[in-house]
């Protein structure tokens, strides 16, 4: 084996190994060497979370740079597969990209996933033998995804929203060679960092973040108001007259009988609008079908209801503390 990898002719410089005996071989050979001895190969891996808005054109330009690197190298073999996953549980596999470019994008049945696969074997200079190498790239559609939880009566729920996956993309290259790996690594970056991404507002990220206080900014802001509301009524109420046991009942009870409803109600509306809050997603999808289109046009309502619930809550709370501030402006105080 040794024999087929080792080349004694290369120079001993910073990318040279001595393997003892006067041998030197270059970084590339030992990577092989380690690869040969071991059966496994390294791999680099990067998730994304662009939010990305990716149609047919986009994965033709994928292809095109993938298969544009692949011209610098000795190729002795090279395929790619594509797949798709669809919502309604239904896969998609085509053996090569030309033939992915066939497919019936009349379907109403949305993309969840889309994943590229390329798998060739390059003989790279100073070597013998072929290197394999394997690229795996995986998009997903937010869109479709949501569409699937809202459909699913087991998944609704705020926990799903809570933890619902920001990533958009995932890359995966098991490689020999770091350098190789790396080109390719960098071409396919370039071509996330170009694709259009949707606009999702800067206040949505922060208002996410904060989910966890709305209860308690909720509770906060409206006792604190409606006890001050009480204070001042029923200070100047109860200064104009002689104050009584019954007069301080009254008023005791409807301070903290309000006080305690007033908590309820408003940890209510605080739960309700971060849960709405949650479930507002970030704009992501994959533009491969007409069920595409629809799950985007779902996915803005969704966006928007979700929103308006949020808004509402703020509004019956506010509200809600009017309405009980005016309640105890209208109870009168025996003297």
């Amino acid at each position: 084996m040794s024999k087929d990898i080792l080349d004694p002719s290369i120079p001993n410089d910073g990318n040279s190994v001595d393997l003892g005996g006067g041998q030197i071989v270059s970084m590339k050979a030992v990577q092989q060497i380690y690869s040969e001895i071991t059966g496994r190969t390294e791999s680099l891996e990067r998730s994304y979370k662009f939010n990305h808005s990716i149609g047919f054109d986009d994965l033709c330009q994928l292809d095109a740079k993938v298969t544009q690197l692949l011209e610098q190298y000795n190729i002795v073999s090279r395929n790619c597969s594509v797949t798709l996953f669809h919502l309604d549980d239904q896969k998609q596999t085509f053996s090569s990209f030309e033939r992915f470019k066939l497919f019936d994008r009349t379907t109403l049945s949305p993309v969840e996933n889309v994943r590229i696969e390329y798998n060739f074997l390059i003989i790279l200079p100073q070597m013998r033998r072929p290197q394999s190498y394997k690229i795996e790239v995986n998009i997903h559609s937010r869109a479709a995804m949501v569409k699937r939880a809202n459909g699913d009566t087991g998944m609704r729920n705020t926990i799903f929203y809570e933890f619902f996956s920001p990533n958009t993309a995932h890359l995966e290259i098991e490689y020999v060679d770091y350098t190789v790996a790396r080109n390719f690594q960098g071409a396919i970056d370039g071509w996330f960092k170009a694709l259009p991404e949707q606009d999702t507002g800067w206040l949505l990220t922060p208002l996410k973040k904060l989910t966890g206080y709305y209860v308690f900014a909720f509770r906060f802001t409206l006792v604190t108001a409606f006890l001050y509301s009480c204070y001042a009524h029923f200070s100047e109420t109860l200064g104009n007259v002689r104050a009584s046991q019954v007069a301080l009942f009254q008023a005791a009870t409807v301070t903290f009988g309000g006080m305690l409803l007033m908590s309820i109600l408003s940890g209510k509306f605080g739960s309700v609008a971060a849960e709405a809050v949650k479930r507002v997603q970030c704009k992501s999808y994959v533009n491969l079908t007409r069920g595409d289109e629809i799950a985007f046009k779902g996915m803005n309502a969704s966006n928007r209801l979700s929103w308006l619930k949020a808004s509402g809550s703020l509004v019956l709370a506010v509200g809600g503390k009017v309405l009980a501030a005016y309640i105890v402006t209208k109870i009168g105080i025996a003297p």
